[in-house]
């Protein structure tokens, strides 16, 4: 009986001693959670733009510093009682950054505020079979547009266009090749009888290293810019028409490793550089449509959770993901505002010809160089010969 009799007081400080560790544990970890709030928003008011970096730099770094302390005065613990304290301090770490990630995520809801659209006609839509161009393709559908859309997946555009009814149709092809580009967006036009009165180009692509086409052109290039000129340039515009083009700078900042000229292929780069190159194209474009006299647009959509990173190496896009959590919108959240930016009347004629998804912005005066836009120009017209046009397109 006797080591059963002293045995009681042992487990009865066991008990004591764990309800203390405990308490201490849940104290610390909410004192760490508001503290990790009251240094997020001490952020924010400095530094508005990257506030949501800044903390994830300023968390990694608080947290590697205290590794350390949840072992304090414990030399003589086992090295499983430090593995769960350490796990412990992770976890509280963990649930500070994503509370604070998840309690001050921005709200966007420019595209769902009411304002007044323009009456329905016919629209077309690149990348209509995936990500934000099938959620164009199918609210302006519902609404009561007749759509054509471009799309490459036969079977995605068949499931497209079930969901938006006879109001959509779905063109398959290759945009990343030029020529068939061109010829798809005839073949578009010959659907109306009489011209768009909203174009949309939603189709791009990412791929980290170069991948030219069969053409001799990088796959970032040919696909997210030059098949959009080479289809508006096979197309007729009604009067009135309008341009969206996704693409553009979210803020209207340039860093100046984005400020390059484009007057040749070789000044796009290649892969990831040439990814960058075709976004600022689309861009100088925009811009220089809109002096030519075209009501286009330019639309950022911010981080929207499509497949374009999908040829990225898997460890990349793990990495990415958190990063992006907080700020990541889903294709149809994007697509409301690219609906309203292509049809609401209201739009100021003197906005400058860009939003996202907080609405319109004034973009960088570097894109609306005209010697700028013009060079660009040049290089349009000797990839995608016009055949006789006029315009600017």
């Amino acid at each position: 009986l006797s080591p059963q009799l002293s045995a009681g007081p042992v487990v009865v400080s066991s008990v004591v001693v764990s309800s203390v560790v405990v308490s201490s544990v849940v104290v610390s970890s909410a004192v760490g959670i508001l503290g990790a709030w009251s240094v997020r928003g001490l952020i924010g008011l400095i530094a508005r733009r990257h506030a949501r970096y800044i903390f994830f730099l300023v968390a990694a770094m608080v947290f590697l510093l205290s590794l350390v302390t949840p072992i304090l005065g414990l030399e003589h613990a086992s090295g499983w009682d430090i593995a769960v304290l350490e796990l412990m301090h992770l976890t509280t770490a963990a649930v500070a950054v994503v509370s604070v990630e998840w309690g001050l995520r921005p709200v966007w809801g420019w595209g769902r505020q009411e304002y007044t659209p323009r009456p329905p006609g016919w629209a077309l839509v690149t990348g209509a079979t995936s990500g934000i161009g099938a959620e164009v393709a199918v609210q302006l559908a519902v609404a009561g547009w007749q759509v054509i859309g471009i799309g490459r997946s036969p079977e995605k555009a068949r499931a497209v266009e079930e969901r938006a009814g006879t109001n959509l149709s779905v063109l398959t092809g290759d945009l990343s090749l030029l020529n068939h580009a061109g010829r798809i967006g005839a073949q578009a036009d010959t659907m109306t009888q009489t011209g768009f009165d909203l174009v949309v180009h939603a189709v791009g692509t990412l791929k980290p290293s170069s991948q030219p086409t069969p053409e001799g052109i990088d796959s970032n290039i040919a696909t997210s810019f030059l098949s959009r000129v080479a289809v508006s340039r096979a197309v007729r515009l009604r009067p009135g028409a309008r341009v969206v083009n996704l693409a553009a700078a979210e803020h209207g900042k340039l860093p100046k490793m984005f400020r390059r000229e484009l007057a040749t292929l070789d000044d796009f780069g290649t892969g990831m550089a040439s990814h960058g190159a075709a976004q600022l194209a689309n861009d100088i474009w925009v811009a220089r449509l809109r002096r030519s006299g075209v009501d286009a647009w330019g639309y950022g959509p911010g981080s929207v959770d499509t497949g374009i990173r999908r040829a990225l190496p898997a460890p990349m896009r793990v990495l990415m993901r958190p990063l992006f959590w907080a700020e990541t919108r889903q294709p149809a959240d994007a697509a409301a505002d690219v609906v309203r930016l292509g049809t609401d009347t209201g739009l100021p004629g003197d906005a400058g010809g860009f939003g996202s998804r907080e609405g319109l912005f004034v973009h960088d005066p570097f894109i609306h160089a005209p010697e700028r836009q013009e060079r660009l120009g040049a290089l349009l017209d000797k990839l995608l010969p016009t055949k006789g046009r006029t315009d600017a397109r």
